[in-house]
């Protein structure tokens, strides 16, 4: 195989596995997001309905 086919090709296949593993990345970064998402999400509707309760219990001790 001549270098001046090589070269090129070398050059494609390293590239496309840099981009494998760029959409491989993003993709695990995704999944990390979502989950955090969901956590974040809980934890607030927790603390919602912390401050009700806090303020049902203001109401009722008035």
């Amino acid at each position: 195989m001549k270098l001046s086919l090589k070269l090129p090709l070398t050059f494609t296949v390293a590239l496309l596995l840099l981009f494998a593993a760029a959409l491989f990345g993003i993709s695990r970064l995704n999944q990390a997001l979502d989950t955090y998402q969901t956590t974040v999400a809980q934890s607030f509707e927790n603390e919602r309905l912390a401050a009700t309760m806090l303020n049902d219990f203001k109401v009722q001790v008035q």
